[in-house]
């Protein structure tokens, strides 16, 4: 779908897979319609910005976008947009073509729960398996323990060693098999695996963690509480290897009916000078479009990180 906008966004031309993408019955019936009819109004900060990109550096901007239909559905599309000069060098609009996108979400949803099954099916393998198993064993080393106490003591600290190793491993299973599907089925699970996770950290790596919720927060899709939940995870993880923070806040907030999931920490800071996204920013990234949420990362003044996922209930 090709669309064509002067400096005011209104549209000059459009084409007719424009006209179909949006659900009008003619290419023409378009003209003169601006951005703000044509695209979900949360999002048009985000095409101002990439605007504002195209025009300065000349480029072609790539970025998945919702295109606002006629009847008020929301349709995702890949854009790829650049600005349109004339011969000065003077600004006279932009031209983009929209790419219809909403069969591949359909696969990658698809592959997500594909993926979502697979967790769980490990998930129960570490428990009901390994777990029991290093169970039971832990219970033959406490019996060995008590008879080589009786004929061997010398060979008690070794036994003991070996049921601490044990033990270790064990909850390490745990843990592994509680962070693999945190939200299961459930999306209400959310807030209490949140509080689960910043208990956690701060147990375990001696960081200030908390959790909190502001509003009422309503997420009724238990596949969206799981990809969010993962996205936060992966913030906080980040956080705790990177950042050198020495306090992480998680944070879901609702207000005047947006929805905000933030990690905030108060260590070194992100750098926009980054020359490429590292693999857990892309995997955030990644999961935020599948599931249609916002996706930002920055630094945040004084100092530290943000990560803040963003949708409309």
């Amino acid at each position: 779908a090709l669309l064509v906008v002067d400096t005011e966004l209104d549209v000059g031309q459009a084409n007719k897979a424009g006209a179909e993408l949006w659900g009008y019955a003619a290419k023409e019936a378009m003209r003169g319609l601006n951005l703000s009819m044509l695209v979900p109004e949360r999002t048009l900060a985000k095409h101002r910005e990439e605007m504002m990109s195209a025009t300065r550096s000349d480029t072609i901007r790539t970025f998945e976008c919702l295109a606002l239909t006629k009847d008020d559905s929301e349709v995702p599309t890949m854009l790829a947009g650049a600005a349109m000069k004339g011969p000065k060098d003077e600004l006279l609009g932009f031209v983009g073509v929209f790419r219809d996108i909403t069969e591949r979400k359909q696969v990658e949803s698809a592959l997500a729960s594909v993926a979502d099954e697979e967790r769980e099916r490990l998930r129960r393998d570490l428990h009901d398996g390994i777990g029991q198993e290093l169970t039971g064993m832990r219970f033959l080393i406490t019996g060995l323990r008590q008879k080589i106490a009786q004929v061997h003591p010398e060979f008690d600290g070794m036994v003991e060693r070996i049921d601490g190793i044990a033990s270790d491993a064990l909850m390490s299973v745990r843990q592994l098999a509680r962070t693999l599907s945190p939200i299961s089925k459930d999306a209400g699970a959310l807030v209490p695996s949140l509080k689960e996770l910043a208990s956690l950290v701060t147990e375990s790596f001696g960081i200030d963690c908390h959790a909190v919720v502001r509003g009422t927060l309503r997420i009724e899709d238990a596949a969206m509480a799981n990809q969010l939940f993962l996205i936060l995870r992966e913030a906080v993880m980040n956080a705790v290897k990177h950042s050198q923070a020495s306090r992480i806040d998680i944070s879901l907030e609702s207000t005047d009916g947006v929805l905000k999931a933030m990690v905030q920490d108060d260590g070194i800071g992100f750098s926009p000078t980054q020359q490429s996204p590292g693999l857990g920013q892309h995997i955030m990234q990644r999961r935020a479009e599948l599931i249609g949420v916002e996706f930002d990362i920055r630094r945040r003044e004084p100092r530290g990180t943000v990560v803040t996922c963003q949708w409309q209930n």
